[in-house]
């Protein structure tokens, strides 16, 4: 590969893996402390920033790399075993949950996602079923298209497949981070008994969806297994929230 050519797909694989986090930084963390200044914006920056992440892997799909739009054939291939970790997964989410409520660890936790879901006016039990079903079953698809597609598709054309697998499956887990800081309470020790093995658990999440893809050659596989984990983690939500729905 050409040495220009490989400066490009580096610096296309950098923004992709590190404009996530950055946004999840900036509408979780910068703009909720500067609440009374930007009031109303944050729906309008979670939606543009939503847009130009998907929008970015297909844009330079079309200008640099026109093999990617070359559809595959459907294939069954690994829905099986993606399935099967999806549902082991989300049971292990529900258990967890169960487990985190009696002991009362997350205390205060629902009141921090009912905030966020105020802003988003999705703060109503009829809005959250559809923000669930978005999530379990479109956003579960754009991420796959984002993570495994697109960022793991172009990093195994530069490292080995394994690694690839890796280093896309920790800069998909960078920004949940953020995301489990924000929600997590901010109490001494909580950072590494709930964030740091929770993200850890998304990181690893995303080496085996990568996995998937790079056996089956197919997004169908790791979209059904993401898909069912997502949609086990709207059903903890909403446990936590009905209270306030």
């Amino acid at each position: 590969m050409p040495q220009h050519n490989r400066v490009r797909d580096l610096s296309i694989l950098a923004f992709a893996m590190t404009f996530p986090t950055v946004m999840g930084w900036l509408y979780f963390i910068v703009l909720p402390a500067r609440a009374d200044e930007t009031s109303g914006v944050l729906p309008t920056v979670f939606g543009l920033a939503k847009v130009v992440q998907f929008a970015f892997p297909l844009i330079a799909a079309v200008v640099f790399y026109r093999d990617m739009l070359v559809p595959s054939r459907p294939t069954a291939r690994g829905l099986g075993v993606g399935l099967a970790f999806g549902i082991a997964t989300g049971a292990a989410v529900i258990g967890l949950n169960f487990a985190v409520k009696s002991a009362n660890l997350f205390a205060g936790m629902d009141h921090k996602i009912f905030d966020w879901l105020t802003k988003l006016h999705c703060n109503t039990t009829v809005r959250y079923a559809v923000l669930a079903g978005f999530y379990a079953i479109v956003h579960s698809l754009l991420e796959e298209y984002y993570w495994r597609w697109f960022v793991f598709g172009r990093l195994r054309l530069l490292v080995p497949w394994s690694w690839a697998a890796v280093i896309s499956g920790l800069a998909f887990m960078s920004h949940h981070v953020i995301l489990l800081m924000h929600y997590v309470p901010d109490q001494p020790g909580y950072f590494w008994l709930a964030v740091v093995p929770l993200s850890l658990g998304v990181g690893v999440g995303g080496m085996i969806w990568a996995w998937l893809y790079q056996w089956s050659e197919s997004l169908y596989a790791p979209w059904a297994s993401h898909g069912l984990v997502d949609l086990a983690i709207m059903v903890v939500g909403y446990d936590l929230l009905k209270s306030l729905l």
